[in-house]
């Protein structure tokens, strides 16, 4: 017995309006297609639904008891769907994003500031995690984008760039980097280095620059927060490298920081090819896209102002402004 649910609305709408032809009206479509559906029904459950007249159309004892029972059913499986769809508003009102910590509490923060300004309805859920960590959880379908600073990523995700993030490094006033022309990652390789741990983008991203040029780097402590890389520089252990990103670059005024010339790490939006995105997650993705790239371009714009106006060095303190 192949019963169809559009077999049981049509018979329902029959019972219902006491006619064919109003039936079909209120399911938009035709008469006979109506006719063929209730002539199916009747031939899956083996007996006849209406006594049909010239003038008049009636159900039959056991139509009425059937019409009672799908009435039931039919009831049952809209609510079920009105379910799924409350079910579907809730997973899109809530968007989770996975970011590594030096970008989550920067632009990741103002793009979601801004971004609840427009969607009140929407709340983002942020994970702050390690490079590795945010991968597997874009991979496992936990969050619907994940944040990161990597020269490359998994070949199974789909990969956006979003802006090159310039490495600066970070010393005690005097240091003998204060006033070159220009530091190489060359020049600082010649120092000790204290470092965040081996699951930060940031170490990553330094060890990739090192390697590709081949150079030793030489380090002397490795630490799990950027605060704690500036607090041993402030007490004159070594020096620290820092993306323009890190909101720790802007707390430390009372040290000297110098760009490290041809030295970026690039900042990517990880999706999954498996899991569809929905069309808030979209639209949040577009607008931290459009953030990253104002910021980058308000970096290159303080730059170029910074080369104009003090050709020689840079003395001080320049993160942008985020």
């Amino acid at each position: 017995m192949n019963v169809t649910l559009k077999q049981v609305r049509a018979f329902l709408a029959v019972a219902q309006h006491g006619s064919f032809t109003r039936a079909a009206q209120v399911l938009h479509m035709s008469q006979p297609a109506l006719t063929v559906q209730i002539r199916e029904l009747e031939r899956c459950i083996g007996f006849s639904l209406f006594d049909r007249t010239t003038r008049s159309i009636h159900l039959t004892t056991s139509g009425r008891e059937l019409a009672e029972s799908f009435r039931q059913v039919v009831s049952n499986f809209d609510d079920v769907l009105a379910y799924a769809s409350t079910l579907v508003r809730k997973e899109r009102a809530l968007l989770k994003v996975a970011c590594i910590p030096s970008l989550a509490g920067t632009v990741l923060a103002e793009v979601i500031a801004a971004h609840r300004i427009t969607n009140p309805d929407i709340e983002v859920k942020v994970r702050d995690l390690g490079w590795s960590a945010v991968q597997q959880a874009v991979r496992a379908g936990e969050v619907c984008i994940g944040i990161g600073a990597a020269e490359s990523s998994s070949s199974d995700l789909v990969t956006t760039p979003l802006m090159e993030d310039k490495l600066h490094v970070v010393f005690p006033p005097g240091h003998p980097l204060q006033n070159l022309p220009e530091v190489t990652l060359e020049t600082v390789s010649r120092y000790a280095l204290i470092l965040t741990n081996a699951s930060s983008s940031v170490r990553n991203t330094i060890e990739f620059h090192f390697k590709h040029r081949g150079l030793i780097m030489l380090l002397a402590h490795d630490v799990a927060q950027f605060s704690s890389a500036i607090g041993l520089v402030r007490a004159g252990i070594g020096i620290t490298i820092l993306p323009t990103t890190a909101v720790e670059l802007s707390a430390c005024d009372d040290l000297g920081s110098r760009e490290i010339v041809d030295t970026t790490r690039k900042i990517i939006l990880l999706t999954s090819p498996h899991v569809p995105m929905s069309n808030a997650c979209a639209e949040f993705a577009d607008l931290l896209s459009n953030a990253f790239s104002d910021l980058q371009d308000r970096m290159m714009k303080a730059r170029d102002k910074l080369v104009t106006t003090s050709p020689s060095a840079d003395t001080g303190i320049q993160p942008a402004n985020i």
